[in-house]
Formats: structure tokens, sequence, C-alpha cells
């Protein structure tokens, strides 16, 4: 019996040595790891909640994800949020450039889009996540393509004022978001905007009337335009022919300015009935469902370069 227990003991020791010598790392292999040992490219290799390969492959391409890596092992106080994309976000971005594949796409393009989904935490503040952060602009890894940060009513956070980001995951070199949307940066100012819309022209040409338009076409200011309906402005006797004398030029400037709230106001981050500060100096009632002075209900949201309209 004594001998019996030792050969099963034996081939318990053999059995062992073998499964761990079985997860010898070879060449392109990556050890079994907890997330928090990995770095942000190794664990979108991993994550199962979403297939990354097209953003992976980007990041290959373009060698911004070398960088990352790189960092992760030479500089581990540099730490970073990356917002990575699925499959479907990259695919219908593809489709919108009209190419057939990663590989195929303009490589200053590609580069441009990857860094512009990649935060850089500051050194003081190495921990922060998403969560930790406050509502507004984030500067990318590429010049010019900020992100804009929000949160609902219930903190869930948003990208541009739209983006809604599925799941975390944690990394020793940051965090992964994953997101069902490729993050652009609007391209059109509010005048743009307002140049473009038919819907809007008559609220264009009372604009235009008061000498606001250009304030509008500033894309270093940020503001969150209340806009009525062409029909909506006829309604109420704002007929662009009627403003005329300097007293009538004066009162619709005032009456645009109080439609005007400097900063951006995303209906999804109005939780309390509370005062926001119009362009005329004067409060301006918005509640969580969308009332505006305790009478409009109509945010329906357009995003600008130079913020929104409502």
């Amino acid at each position: 019996m004594k001998k019996i227990l030792n050969i099963h003991s034996f081939l318990s020791i053999t059995v062992l040595v073998m499964l761990l010598s079985g997860c010898k790392r070879d060449e392109g292999d990556v050890i079994l790891q907890p997330r928090n040992e990995r770095d942000v490219v190794e664990v979108m290799q991993r994550e199962t909640k979403g297939d990354f390969t097209m953003f992976l492959e980007a990041l290959e391409v373009t060698g911004v994800g070398k960088q990352l890596r790189v960092e992760a092992n030479q500089n581990p106080t540099k730490r970073y949020i990356v917002f990575a994309p699925t499959n479907k976000a990259f695919g219908a971005l593809l489709l919108q450039l009209g190419t057939a594949s990663v590989s195929q796409t303009d490589i200053t393009v590609l580069t441009e889009t990857v860094k512009a989904h990649i935060y850089e935490i500051p050194n003081a503040e190495k921990n922060l996540k998403l969560s930790d952060l406050t509502e507004g602009d984030y500067k990318t890894l590429q010049p010019g393509r900020d992100i804009y940060v929000n949160f609902d009513c219930d903190g869930n956070p948003y990208l541009n004022g739209k983006t809604i980001v599925a799941f975390e995951r944690v990394s020793k070199n940051g965090y992964v978001y994953g997101i069902e949307d490729v993050i652009f940066q609007p391209t059109s100012t509010i005048a743009e905007i307002l140049n473009s819309d038919p819907d809007l022209a008559v609220l264009n040409q009372l604009i235009n009337k008061a000498g606001l338009a250009g304030v509008f076409a500033d894309a270093s200011k940020s503001y969150t335009l209340l806009a009525r309906s062409n029909a909506a402005l006829f309604d109420v006797g704002f007929d662009p022919a009627t403003f005329d004398t300097p007293e009538e030029i004066a009162f619709l400037d005032s009456v645009l300015r109080y439609h005007v709230i400097g900063g951006r106001v995303f209906g999804l981050s109005v939780c309390n009935e509370k005062p926001y500060v119009s362009l005329l100096g004067q409060d301006i009632q918005l509640d969580a469902a969308g009332i505006i002075g305790g009478e409009y209900n109509d945010f329906v949201e357009f995003t600008g370069q130079n913020a929104h309209f409502a």
C-alpha cells in the first residue's frame, strides 16, 4: 500500500511539473495575469465583452499601441484613459471614409483618430478614472481633438454629449472604456449650423439683424442656444421684417440673448430645476423634464463646434 501511495505521489508531482512547464512563456505568448497587471493593449486583447481587433490593428499600424506598451514597462508613471471603439463602431468609420480595411486607411487620418481616443492622465492624479472627472473638455494625445465629458442624472458618463460608455476595465497603466461610437469632435460652429438648417432660417435672420452672428461664429467660445423653429417664431410674432427701429432692434437683441447660455448645457445633465445665467445676464430656469423657462419642452439637441443648441 505504501508503495502505491508513493507512486501516486510521484505521478502527482510529475503532472504538476508538466503543467507548470506548460505555462512557460514562448515568443508572442501572454502569461496569465490579472487585469491590473496587464497594460491597456493587453486588456483590450483579452476583453470578452467587446471585439476590438480593428482598433487594436489601428494602434499597431500607427505605432501608438507600441508607445503605450513600451511606456507601461519603461515609464510606469505614464497612465492613460483609452476609449476603445468596438469593431462595429470602427467599421462604421471605415464605411464613412470609403476604405475597405484599417490597413488601407490613410495613415494620417488613422493616427489622428486613434490618438483622439486616448487621454493621458496627469502624473499628480495617476489613479484618476473616468468617474473621477468633472464635466468639461479633456485634451487627448491628438492636439485640437478634445473630448467633452459629461454625466447624466444617474452619474453615467457620456462623451461629447452622446457616446455611451459600455464598460470599464483597469490596467497597470490606466483604464480602458469600451464604446460603441468613434468619437468625433464637431466641426461646425453654431453660426454654420444656423446657416445650413432651413428650419432655423428665421432665427438666423433675426440673429443677423440683431448683430449677433459674430458671437456664434467664434469657435473659441462655448454657448448653448435655445433655438426656436421658423413656425414657432412666426407664431409669436417674430418676423424679421418687423424689426427696423433702434428700439425694436434693442428689444430683439435682449430676447435673443435671453435664449443663450454660456457654456454647454446638455439635456441629460439637467437633473434638478435650477437657474442658468443667460447671455443677457438674467437667469433662465431649466429642469430635468426639458421645461425651459416654465413653458417650452423642446430639448432636441444638435452639437456644434462651439457648443450646441436645444
